[in-house]
């Protein structure tokens, strides 16, 4: 088993083998987890415009984060890319950004600072069985206890937006599944093949055909959407993601703050056998 940790600080790849490290991000999956893929906000501005930088550590599987507002008072250039954190959840400083003499002082004293209120979340630890996708506000432990939590699959509804405004101008429309149909409807958005507020109906629409109709925050809808098709990492993130439209073990997961700036998207695999048992029909 391999997991692939994307870490946007270097833009490098981390590989680990074994089975020390599969088991962290969902604890009600144990021992179900084939491949995990992840992209952290772990550098200001890759995946959302807030001034919290994440990571979530390889050693205690906790995700520390940092708020950088601090620096909005300097002007050299680069400022706001100084900080980083790295694998082990340490604030580090970022080797490409060049920090003017003059400043270096007043910048250690704000990673002083950032040290001292930095944030811990833990992901709860259930033993309840993976049945539908989730949407989840009690996921988390810690000082960040109002982060979100969305799984997004790994159900093939075949979920159709074809019979509303623009729906046939969205790939796969008549038969959507919930792990990639916001996806499809943010990728015609971005191919101008829909404006944002038709892909915000068939946002809408199609989350409530899903089975967490009842209980997904209606909001980080048009978020995930909005998100896909104008951030370029995240949308190229999803297409080389290994899913296809009939799969039925996949899930795309996304962690949200209390702001609701994404912090965190990934992608599992599961092995779970019970999946066909809890399809909708």
């Amino acid at each position: 088993m391999k997991q692939f940790l994307i870490a946007l600080s270097s833009l490098t790849i981390l590989v680990l083998t074994g089975n020390n490290n599969i088991n962290h991000i969902n604890n009600s999956l144990k021992n179900n987890v084939n491949n995990t893929t992840s992209l952290f906000n772990n550098k200001y501005g890759y995946l959302n415009d807030n001034d919290i930088i994440t990571n979530q550590s390889t050693t205690d599987h906790k995700f520390y984060s940092y708020d950088t507002s601090a620096l909005k008072d300097y002007t050299f250039a680069n400022a706001r890319d100084v900080f980083l954190v790295d694998n082990t959840s340490n604030l580090v400083y970022n080797p490409d950004v060049t920090i003017p003499s003059d400043q270096k002082l007043n910048i250690e004293n704000t990673k002083q600072e950032m040290n001292s209120h930095k944030k811990i979340t833990t992901i709860k630890n259930t033993d309840n069985e993976y049945s539908k996708s989730e949407y989840n506000k009690t996921y988390f432990d810690g000082d960040n206890n109002d982060w979100q939590y969305v799984q997004l699959g790994s159900l093939p509804n075949h979920i159709s937006i074809s019979n509303q405004t623009g729906g046939n101008k969205v790939e796969y429309n008549d038969s959507l599944n919930e792990t990639l149909g916001l996806y499809y409807i943010a990728k015609a958005t971005k191919n101008n093949q829909i404006d944002e507020t038709i892909a915000d109906k068939l946002g809408t629409y199609f989350m409530s055909q899903t089975s967490i109709k009842d209980s997904f925050n209606k909001d980080l809808t048009n978020k995930i959407i909005n998100l896909i098709s104008s951030n370029n990492n995240i949308y190229n993130f999803i297409y080389n993601l290994p899913i296809k439209i009939t799969d039925k073990n996949n899930s795309i997961n996304y962690i949200f703050d209390n702001n609701n700036n994404l912090i965190e998207i990934y992608y599992n695999t599961w092995t779970n056998t019970n999946i066909d048992k809890n399809d909708i029909n």
